[in-house]
């Protein structure tokens, strides 16, 4: 459970570096692992909620998220497959909100795969529900209904 933990709080951190990145318009990549952000506030959930209405933007952090999930995984075993998945998730909803619905699908399913295979009933459940949204922006409400009905 520590390993889970600190790959928790690696993660962590780079989503608030990158969030707090974007503030200065800086893409340099920085080593999450040698900096302690602290806990998230409320102005850290107004960045992220800012940087999903950035766009293009918002995908060249989130595949920086990816990329560093990948490698926490890759270094510390399944739990940073978690991040992984939470990044592929976040990714879906980037191109939910471009109005990508296809790509967006294609990301959820991703996030659906690994929530699974690490046993996150609470992301399993989110990528049930990102779906459907996405499938009834095609406008295709039955499949919506299956996935919101799981």
């Amino acid at each position: 459970i520590k390993k889970i933990d600190k790959n928790h709080r690696i993660l962590l951190s780079l989503r608030l570096q990158s969030v707090s990145e974007v503030g200065d318009n800086s893409m340099e990549e920085k080593d999450p692992i040698s900096h302690d952000h602290g806990s998230a506030s409320s102005g850290d959930v107004k960045k992220v909620r800012d940087l999903y209405n950035r766009g293009e933007e918002a995908i060249e952090y989130l595949n920086l998220y990816l990329k560093k999930a990948k490698e926490v995984g890759d270094k510390h075993g399944e739990g940073g497959k978690h991040g992984e998945g939470n990044a592929y998730g976040n990714l879906g909803n980037a191109y939910d909100s471009l109005g990508d619905f296809k790509k967006a699908i294609e990301y959820h399913n991703l996030h659906l795969k690994i929530a699974k295979e690490v046993g996150d009933k609470h992301g399993e459940g989110g990528a049930y529900g990102n779906l459907g949204n996405a499938y009834i922006s095609l406008g295709d409400f039955k499949k919506a209904m299956e996935y919101h009905n799981l």
